[in-house]
């Protein structure tokens, strides 16, 4: 019984130790920087598409990512006269696939696989690559960049 005893005491003291000591959680300071940065506003990039230069179509998409792993993306395009010829929300789960958080892989049932390898985040700005597979594993895969500026949730 006396060995019993003198194993217990140092388990009780490393328990102690470990229960006192200060955690800062499972993100290092750099990857929660850019978790808050990402999830902190809705990411919006529009454009014009003139194909028809007697009705311009002005192309808006919202993206939205929470710290939870969920994001969506609304498409919304409207006419000259303001009226809407296109409203969808996507729904996808996203991660982070590098250690230092620089792809984000988004993966929805119905849409696939997309990755973005992050050029610059700011609070203002997200600027990513966009591509169909990981262009860290993959540098050659056709990637399209992507411009988003930061818009109130």
């Amino acid at each position: 019984m006396k060995t019993g005893k003198s194993h217990l005491l140092p388990l009780i003291l490393g328990l102690l130790i470990c229960l006192s000591c200060e955690r800062s959680g499972y993100y290092n300071d750099d990857q929660r920087k850019r978790l808050d940065l990402l999830t902190a506003t809705r990411w919006t990039e529009q454009s014009t598409d003139s194909h028809d230069p007697e009705n311009p179509i002005v192309c808006r998409q919202s993206w939205s990512f929470d710290k939870k792993g969920k994001a969506s993306v609304t498409y919304k395009w409207t006419d000259k006269d303001g009226n809407t010829t296109y409203n969808e929300t996507q729904y996808y789960d996203w991660t982070f696939t590098t250690e230092n958080f620089a792809v984000i892989y988004l993966y929805s049932a119905t849409h696939g696989d997309l990755f973005w390898l992050i050029e610059k985040l700011t609070a203002d700005e997200l600027r990513v690559k966009a591509a169909v597979m990981d262009p860290v594993l993959n540098p050659t895969i056709p990637q399209r960049r992507i411009v988003l500026q930061a818009t109130m949730r």
